[in-house]
C-alpha cells in the first residue's frame, strides 16, 4: 500500500472494493474468516484459480475474461461471483486448495490476535506499556523504521491537574494561596 501510495501511481486510499482487481482482494468465507488472494501473472494463475472455486465457465466462458484487462474492466459484475464462490468453504480449506496450486493467498489475521504473535514482539512492532494502575498493555509501534527517527515509547500522560502546583508558582502565587484555590475547588 506504501508503494502504491506513492504520487506516481496516482491511487487513493482506503479503497472501496468493487475498486480493486477481483484477484487480489480479499473475500470472506463460510466460516466468517477471510481470506486474501494475490495474484499478480493473470493469464498463468486466474484460469487455475477459477477452475478451484467452480466458477471458470461462468468467469471465462459466459463472460469472456480472458485478461487482467477484461478482469479490471469488469469487476463490478466478477467480485459477487467470487464472493459467492468463496461463501461454499471455510478459509482454511481454500487456503490448501489454492496454495496446492501455487496461488498466493492468507487466511486473514484478526487485530485481536497481533499481541500473542512472536513476530510483531521479535520485529519490535509491540512494546508493554505499565498504565498508572499498574495494569500493562501491548502499545504498537509504526510497523516503518526510518534511520531518521527513533521509535519512541509512548508516555502516560499525566492527569488534570498533576502540574497545577508548579504552573500557579510559575506565575507567581504561593503556597498558601495555591492551598486555599485547591479548597475551594477553583484548582486541581
Amino acid at each position: 500500500m506504501v508503494i502504491r501510495g506513492e504520487e506516481k501511481y496516482g491511487e487513493r486510499f482506503p479503497k472501496y472494493r468493487y475498486e480493486d482487481s477481483p484477484v487480489t482482494c480479499p473475500y470472506c468465507c463460510a466460516d466468517d474468516e477471510w481470506i486474501a488472494i494475490t495474484i499478480l501473472e493473470y493469464e498463468r494463475y486466474a484460469p487455475v484459480f477459477y477452475e478451484i472455486l467452480g466458477v471458470k465457465g461462468k468467469i471465462v466462458n459466459e463472460m469472456g475474461i480472458y485478461t487482467i484487462q477484461d478482469a479490471l474492466r469488469r469487476r463490478g459484475e466478477m467480485i459477487p461471483i467470487l464472493e459467492e464462490a468463496f461463501l461454499k468453504k471455510p478459509a482454511v480449506e481454500w487456503k490448501v486448495l489454492l496454495s496446492a496450486a501455487y496461488i498466493t493467498c492468507c487466511v486473514m489475521n484478526h487485530f485481536k490476535d497481533v499481541e500473542k504473535d512472536p513476530q510483531a514482539w521479535a520485529n519490535d512492532y509491540l512494546y508493554e506499556m505499565t498504565m498508572r494502575n499498574g495494569e500493562t498493555m501491548a502499545m504498537p509501534r509504526t510497523p516503518m523504521h526510518f534511520a531518521s527517527s527513533k521509535a519512541e515509547k509512548f508516555k502516560v500522560s499525566s492527569m488534570p491537574g498533576d502540574d497545577t502546583n508548579d504552573i500557579l508558582r510559575d506565575v507567581g502565587m504561593d503556597e498558601n494561596l495555591i492551598a486555599v484555590l485547591k479548597e475551594q475547588g477553583a484548582v486541581r
